[in-house]
């Protein structure tokens, strides 16, 4: 009986602390969507910025955060910011799949179909994630490992899309479906039998766990989810043991240094804060930005 009592209370005690960081969770996280859906990029915010006529292949690195944020916080009925995020994604329905641009629109097609530039333009999209066949083709990309996570995974769920969507238009959908499958079942078994090459990147390392999260969020294959779910386990590990209030806790690769990490400079120590640190109640002077 005290055993069962004593299991009783450690429960309880589990479930409101899962609740508290859910609640505080989604604070971190909306505090990040606001400041991207109104000011971020800082310098870099008019209707038509840097790299919004397509002219920078990696200002998709810019363009789909601003877009998700956009609609997450103003809602894709918002029309003056429907406007603007149209003239947006109708620019990147004519330019050449890349893997920045490739990492947030199969969110933007699952979350937001039906949103102005959204709805329009989805089969150029996939249109020209289908028709690049050389080294940034989504399917046997190369590159630093940043690079292969932002096409390979995408081009699974852009498959899948197409598949279930437009499977007259993109007769390859199922067998680009089937070897994507293939690949995330190597890497999610190699990453826990080696680990990963970017995993102290404070620039690269979040594009690495990203697409991961997309495919966890959207993969309709059991399988596949489960085993993103494995992986994400993998880079939550990674992060607690690498990180700590936000700071790298050792030498950083391909990134910056701690006091630039900390100003929200480099994207994993972001991450690390949104998903571990009780930052909002500890830094309330963070929130004026």
């Amino acid at each position: 009986m005290r055993l069962l009592s004593i299991a009783m209370l450690v429960a309880i005690c589990c479930q409101l602390f899962s609740q508290t960081y859910e609640d505080e969770f989604k604070t971190r996280a909306n505090l990040i969507i606001r400041y991207t859906a109104e000011i971020y990029p800082r310098g870099n915010n008019g209707d038509c910025p840097s790299g919004c006529k397509g002219d920078l292949s990696d200002f998709g690195k810019y363009n789909y955060p601003k877009i998700l944020a956009a609609y997450t916080y103003y809602s894709a009925d918002d029309s003056t910011q429907a406007q603007k995020m149209k003239a947006r994604l109708d620019v990147y329905a004519t330019k050449p799949s890349f893997h920045f641009n490739n990492l947030a629109l199969p969110r933007l097609l699952h979350t937001f179909p039906n949103a102005p530039g959204v709805k329009e333009n989805q089969v150029e999209f996939i249109k020209r994630v289908f028709e690049r066949t050389d080294s940034y083709n989504a399917w046997t990309t190369e590159g630093t490992e940043n690079h292969v996570n932002m096409s390979r995974l995408p081009g699974y769920l852009f498959a899948q899309f197409a598949l279930e969507n437009y499977p007259d238009s993109f007769p390859l959908a199922q067998q680009r479906l089937n070897e994507m499958k293939e690949w995330i079942e190597y890497y999610s078994k190699r990453a826990f039998e080696t680990g990963t090459g970017e995993w102290n990147s404070t620039t690269y390392g979040a594009y690495n766990i990203l697409p991961w999260i997309n495919i966890y969020d959207f993969a309709q294959d059991d399988t596949v989810k489960s085993m993103a779910r494995a992986i994400l386990d993998y880079y939550a590990c990674e992060l607690a043991v690498h990180y700590s209030q936000a700071l790298t806790g050792g030498p950083d690769m391909r990134g910056n240094q701690n006091t630039q990490s900390f100003k929200g400079i480099c994207s994993l120590p972001g991450m690390a804060m949104v998903w571990q640190q009780p930052f909002c109640h500890q830094h309330q002077q963070h929130r004026q930005w």
